[in-house]
């Protein structure tokens, strides 16, 4: 029910809202898509999804596990205020030649892994995707919707010594676009070009000292290009443009120490570099913070920064009979603009089983975060800032019963501080104007309950129901009222169900339910003389919401096998309701007019997937 991408599992999973259908990451319990992490072998990477709503950009191949923790994350990650994506990835197979290849209306991938000698194995592929002409003919020239585009690989390889060391070598990279499909009606922003390149490359070495004693040593190096521009609709006026380009370098460092069959002792380092330059020339209307605002105040920077974290933390697991407790403390040193922080995070972790059948959990912990080089840029933003801070809490109850269901209900609250907002200038003592553009103004809430019950794989039906209530709420600044946060989304409800009724036959169909994340409704527009455009009149936010999303997607794989292949056809059939889901507002140079960019419109992926 996942298209063969297991990282499309975690869209479905509890706490998990409807993303920006350009964002490619995630949003997790209210907090922003930068506040989640996600990690391959411990190296962050800027998206986990290929644009609107695309695939991960792994291959399943390249995938060996996943974690997901909505709250509680441990001390192993840092520089993050809400979730954690962990991904291990798969090394080949050491002892014999596998290889795929699919093509379909959507892509077309290739992947092949195997042993080198008796000590090595690898592992490599690439996708390449084209725009689906099922797409094309199902739109409305007169909707704005931008295609995407995209290509990704990844490649590694891996030696393990006679002494037993193992030492590996993984590059994996992605590149993401938008084919401009549709445009919208008179004056309104109506042209998204959107490219987010990235390249990752990391050696890690493994190394057992003693028994029960292993040290791992990994660096990283990575680059980063995100780059957007918008244009009305008649493609003449560009409204907005900005470009990011990153270097970064990492080094990570653990010790692992089994003293017993209940202590395990983590102990480790965490060194970040970011070198980011940036080109900003974009109109921003700071009452009315969406792209399409074509006469806001003009912001034109350029600028070059480095943000530093050195990260050191240290967790114990100790398991008692039924109880397991798993204390951590991390210590981040944070540097940026000639100033450094020191920031202590601790963390616990615990979980109880009642029975065989019931275990109980909660944990609690502290979190940080750096600002964006856009907030600390002496011209776009404010070098004073200060990293922004999390409190998370959780408490939660699992069973198992009969033979292959489980149930999972969690309660959470975070509390969110020295949030960036943005500043209006104000007058010191001395009579002058200070215009920190930005602050260290802001808090954030968010608490609610998730729900999870799962069919484990069986030999007919699996499939799960998850549902999320949750309220987010933030305060820019102090003598302010609380407004919804600009992804509340109350009510989040997903279900998968799979069918199978023979071994060469699956059905499956996902269904997604979501609440609009909150707008400001614009009531009007006055022409301010001073700056010689046309300012909004706005009610707060969540005066107004998106409409409610809704899809249904439906697939159906038949699998043929021989001795050294097998042979699959699939259908993959995407909003099959062909529901014009809103994802975004833009407006004209007066705000009377108004257009709604609109997510996938009905697709479907007819192709074939052979692998010996």
């Amino acid at each position: 029910g996942t298209q063969d991408d297991p990282l499309r599992v975690i869209s479905l999973l509890p706490g998990v809202a409807r993303a920006p259908f350009a964002s490619g990451q995630l949003v997790v319990r209210g907090a922003r898509p930068t506040d989640t992490g996600a990690f391959l072998n411990g190296q962050r990477i800027p998206i986990l999804y290929h644009l609107l709503d695309g695939p991960s950009v792994l291959q399943d191949s390249a995938v060996e596990s996943i974690d997901f923790l909505a709250g509680g994350a441990g001390v192993f990650y840092g520089n993050q205020l809400a979730a954690i994506v962990a991904v291990r990835p798969r090394f080949g197979d050491p002892e014999r030649l596998h290889g795929v290849a699919a093509v379909d209306l959507n892509k077309t991938a290739a992947w092949l892994e195997g042993p080198i000698g008796g000590s090595t194995q690898f592992a490599a592929g690439g996708r390449l995707a084209y725009v689906n002409p099922i797409v094309k003919e199902s739109l409305d020239p007169n909707v704005p919707f931008s295609a995407p585009l995209y290509g990704d690989y990844q490649a590694s390889v891996r030696h393990r010594f006679e002494s037993g060391t193992t030492a590996s070598l993984l590059a994996f990279g992605s590149r993401d676009s938008f084919e401009q499909l549709g445009r919208g009606l008179g004056n309104t922003v109506s042209s998204r070009d959107q490219r987010i390149v990235f390249h990752r490359v990391q050696l890690q070495v493994e190394t057992p000292l003693s028994s029960g004693l292993s040290f791992l040593l990994s660096p990283n190096i990575g680059y980063d290009d995100a780059r957007t521009q918008s244009t009305d609709s008649i493609g003449v006026t560009t409204l907005d443009t900005r470009q990011d380009e990153s270097l970064s370098a990492g080094l990570r460092s653990e010790m692992i120490w089994k003293r017993s069959e209940g202590v395990e002792v983590r102990a480790g380092t965490d060194f970040t570099m970011q070198r980011v330059s940036y080109d900003v020339d974009a109109r921003f209307d700071r009452t009315l913070p969406s792209f399409g605002v074509p006469n806001g105040e003009r912001t034109v920077g350029r600028g070059l920064r480095f943000i530093e974290d050195f990260g050191t933390y240290a967790q114990v697991e100790l398991t008692r009979g039924p109880l397991r407790i798993t204390p951590g403390l991390r210590l981040d040193v944070m540097r940026w603009s000639g100033r450094v922080y020191l920031m202590t995070d601790p963390r616990l972790w615990l979980r109880y089983a009642i029975s065989p059948k019931w275990d109980v959990f909660s944990y609690a912990g502290l979190y940080h975060q750096t600002p964006q080089a856009e907030e600390i840029d002496e011209r776009t933003g404010n070098p004073g800032l200060t990293p922004s801070a999390a409190q998370q809490y959780g408490i939660g109850v699992e069973t198992r019963f009969a033979e292959s269901w489980t149930f999972r209900m969690e309660g959470f609250y975070q509390r969110r501080s020295s949030l960036v907002f943005s500043a209006d200038p104000f007058a010191l003592a001395d009579g002058t104007i200070a215009n920190p553009l930005f602050l260290n103004s802001g808090r954030a809430r968010s608490y609610g309950l998730e729900f999870l019950l799962r069919k484990r794989i069986s030999r007919w039906v699996y499939g799960w129901i998850s549902y999320t209530l949750s309220k987010t709420e933030e305060l820019a600044r102090p003598g302010e009222q609380w407004q919804q946060g600009p992804f509340d989304q109350t009510h989040v409800l997903s279900m998968l169900v799979g069918f199978r009724p023979s071994t060469q036959v699956e059905f499956s169909a996902r269904l997604r339910l979501a609440t609009g994340n909150p707008q400001r409704q614009v009531t009007g527009a006055v022409f301010d003389n001073l700056v010689g455009r046309y300012v909004p009149i706005t009610l707060p936010v969540g005066s107004s919401r998106l409409p409610g999303f809704a899809q249904l997607d439906l697939e159906v794989n038949n699998i043929w096998t021989a001795d050294v292949f097998r042979l699959g056809f699939y259908v993959d059939a995407e909003n099959v309701l062909s529901r014009r889901n809103g994802e975004t507002l833009a407006y004209d140079f007066r705000y009377q007019e108004q257009s709604t960019f609109q997510g996938v419109p009905f697709s479907a992926a007819v192709g074939a997937r052979v692998s010996f």
